[in-house]
């Protein structure tokens, strides 16, 4: 597996970790070959994903929110003690 990470490959990891892990693991030729059955099962995970999100609505948002400000509070903490 290789070591480095480029650019493009943070841009696609950002668009969707499951692709990027994808091609890195298996590489860009073995997912060119199965492309149509590979674009399909993305296509109904994030279909699958997306019916998971809006299902849970706004509530699922403030808690995400609420967990990072604590983490921001936490790092700012370690930070002066440090």
């Amino acid at each position: 597996m290789k070591k480095r990470i480029s650019a493009s490959e943070i841009n696609e990891f950002c668009y969707c970790p499951y692709s990027w892990l994808y091609s890195r693991k298996y590489g860009k030729k073995h997912f060119q070959m199965d492309k149509q059955k590979v674009m399909q099962r993305g296509t109904s995970y994030h279909q699958k994903h997306q019916d998971k999100m809006i299902s849970q609505g706004p509530v699922s948002w403030k808690i995400i929110f609420l967990v990072l400000m604590i983490l921001i509070v936490l790092v700012s903490v370690l930070v002066v003690i440090i």
